[in-house]
């Protein structure tokens, strides 16, 4: 409802704007016949349009809206988080720019400065003026708005981090400073960075719903030939996290500053020493137990980080909103050896639907046989030791339609085919990081007639110059059939091929050339 002297303030305005529209008029029809018109009417004119527009920015229909309901048209015209340094072209920004209602407005508007990311890339960047930046924007915030704040090193930069940490120290502060109305964080920065995260006393976090720590690591963090364990661990204290009542999501997640060739090295290396003496236990991290509100989490991301299965196992116990299981895992302090429990011992997942496993010194089995995920559509393995008859009695058990399967992990070649008959649903199959050369000929010669893995719409794999001709012909296979309609159209890529394999996957690839036409074509890619 508009007030009296509101319906008068604008009839008012109107009719000041259709008088300076007829004044602008008279004085551009002069100037039009004036070939060399005066400057005080040129100036007249400039001082005219001035006022029309100010009248018609005074009188447009937005400036009728509430404040309340301008400002949620501003939280709708902006993209989250913020990347900043902001550009230009930042639609924040520019908002701020219209007039000074907007501005003022917007700088009423918490919201609008709560969800931030910061980017740190290049050896030229200037971390005081970002830091400085980011400060000011925080600041607009207020004290009571939740924030959202994404600060990642990455690129060049990301290495210089690692030798010198305290070029970001100030993030780390800054942070924490603001820990009283943090809601969601994820930070890409060296582990001293992320060190005053584990040392805040209980009730600190009150508004956290998500955490994602993802300390960078160089190759020499790593596990070590002769102890097996990496010199790099989390800290063992999270007291603060444990009483976040609003807590998700939580991912501690090292994030590797090396090339693939550099990782299979080490893989193989674990692997190697992990299948070999059978008291040896190999995993990435040290991990402590970690004190967390496990209860309340629907994300757990652990995909480095080994802890004992009798540990994740009462962890997720009592979890019955779990749909995001990533976790790294080692063998039972009691027993490597184990039997599978009876029903009442298992652990029922009902919402879970991905779930990824990093075993490298064994304890999949041991996890995989207390699980039971009815939901699960994405499953990854990592490691060693998964034995196919867990795989097949937990994939039964679950009564699970899976749709993407990852295995980095080696099955033994009798053991290909009569897996993949039981995944016959699987649409989405990625094999990389480990070789896939024993898989036996009558696998792929099957898969090509679609009596393995049907459904399959996509595969990502990185052949060798062995395999090529094999694979060649089972793609062959199903985009014949799929052309003539009695089968699914099949994406393929190759991924990361090896060099000295790339001439003879070329030539192999050169059968399917005749497919181009329409469309269909084998993509490289690279992941690292």
């Amino acid at each position: 409802m508009f007030h009296p002297e509101e319906r008068t303030a604008e009839a008012q305005g109107r009719k000041d704007l259709l008088q300076a529209e007829a004044e602008l008029a008279r004085l551009e029809s002069m100037l039009f016949y004036l070939p060399f018109p005066p400057d005080d009417l040129v100036s007249q004119h400039e001082d005219v349009e001035r006022q029309v527009i100010s009248l018609r920015v005074a009188l447009a229909p937005c400036k009728k809206l509430p404040a309340e309901l301008l400002a949620e048209v501003f939280l709708f015209c902006i993209a989250h988080p913020t990347v900043l340094p902001p550009t230009s072209h930042e639609p924040l920004l520019v908002l701020t720019q219209v007039c000074s209602g907007w501005r003022e407005l917007a700088l009423q508007t918490p919201q609008l400065w709560a969800s931030i990311s910061v980017s740190l890339t290049s050896e030229d960047t200037d971390v005081p003026r970002l830091a400085e930046i980011t400060k000011q924007w925080i600041s607009r915030a207020g004290t009571t708005c939740p924030l959202s704040i994404t600060v990642e090193c990455s690129g060049p930069y990301a290495n210089i981090v690692c030798e010198d940490p305290e070029l970001v120290s100030a993030f780390g502060a800054l942070i924490v400073s603001h820990a009283q109305h943090l809601r969601d964080v994820d930070l890409a920065l060296p582990i001293t960075a992320l060190l005053p995260f584990f040392k805040l006393p209980p009730g600190t976090f009150p508004c956290l719903q998500t955490l994602a720590l993802r300390p960078l690591l160089l190759l020499s963090d790593m596990v070590t030939p002769e102890t097996g364990y990496a010199p790099w661990h989390w800290p063992c204290t999270a007291l603060a996290l444990e009483e976040a009542p609003l807590v998700r999501e939580v991912t501690y997640s090292p994030t590797p500053l090396f090339k693939l060739a550099e990782l299979e090295v080490m893989l193989d290396d674990i692997m190697e020493r992990a299948m070999t003496p059978p008291d040896l236990l190999v995993h990435p991290f040290f991990a402590p137990s970690f004190p967390l509100p496990w209860a309340q989490l629907s994300i757990i991301s652990f995909p480095f980080t080994a802890l004992p299965v009798e540990t994740w196992c009462a962890a997720i116990t009592d979890c019955p909103g779990l749909e995001h299981f990533e976790v790294a895992i080692k063998p039972s302090e009691a027993t490597r050896e184990h039997r599978r429990p009876l029903s009442d011992q298992l652990i029922h997942l009902a919402h879970l639907h991905y779930l990824s496993i990093s075993a490298f010194s064994g304890g999949g089995d041991e996890l995989l046989d207390r699980l039971v995920a009815p939901k699960l559509t994405v499953f990854t393995l990592m490691g060693v030791h998964f034995s196919i008859a867990s795989l097949k009695f937990f994939h039964a058990r679950s009564n699970c339609l899976l749709e993407t399967f990852i295995p980095v992990i080696h099955f033994p070649a009798e053991d290909v085919v009569p897996l993949f008959a039981q995944f016959f649903e699987i649409r989405t199959l990625i094999i990389l990081a480990v070789s896939t050369d024993h898989f036996p000929a009558p696998f792929w010669a099957r898969v090509g007639r679609a009596e393995l893995l049907p459904n399959m719409e996509g595969l990502l794999i990185r052949p060798t110059a062995a395999q090529a001709p094999l694979l060649v012909d089972m793609i062959d296979a199903r985009w014949a059939a799929a052309i003539e309609g009695s089968g699914l159209a099949l994406a393929v890529g190759f991924c990361d091929v090896k060099p000295a394999h790339l001439e003879a996957v070329n030539d192999a690839l050169r059968r399917l050339e005749k497919y181009a036409e329409g469309g269909r074509v084998v993509n490289f890619l690279t992941v690292c």
